[in-house]
């Protein structure tokens, strides 16, 4: 039987019991703030992926822009490529930092994604946002 990608195995609710307590991101995260209301909405939008492992892709450049995704463990490196095949590493994004937010306006992401370690995100779908 093939084994499911390690990306798609914990594909689940945003709940308390997710151990949001020892999240990296706790004190950044929306969902961790004290008005329940806010919580409550971002909660019923949530979703934690992952794990995703070291040098597996996240995101495709290119490819259609769904949602904006919080790193709540891990690292994820930024790459775009030259014409002639040269990598250009645009920057790190670290637990309780945000993106995906720069292919909003032409619908697309402008970089591909890559886990540099172990890494676990919450993605927020745009359009329920």
């Amino acid at each position: 039987m093939l084994e499911m990608p390690a990306s798609f195995r914990a594909f689940h609710s945003h709940r308390e019991d997710v151990n949001c307590t020892y999240c990296a991101a706790r004190q950044t995260c929306p969902v961790g703030t004290s008005n329940e209301a806010i919580r409550h909405a971002i909660n019923g939008i949530t979703r934690v992926r992952g794990p995703y492992e070291p040098g597996e892709r996240i995101c495709r450049r290119g490819k259609k822009t769904s949602s904006l995704a919080l790193v709540k463990h891990g690292a994820v490196r930024l790459d775009t490529y030259t014409r002639t095949g040269t990598r250009i590493v645009h920057g790190f994004i670290f637990p309780g930092e945000l993106f995906g937010g720069d292919g909003i306006v032409k619908g697309t992401f402008p970089a591909d994604a890559f886990a540099t370690q172990e890494t676990h995100l919450c993605r927020f779908s745009l359009e329920e946002l």
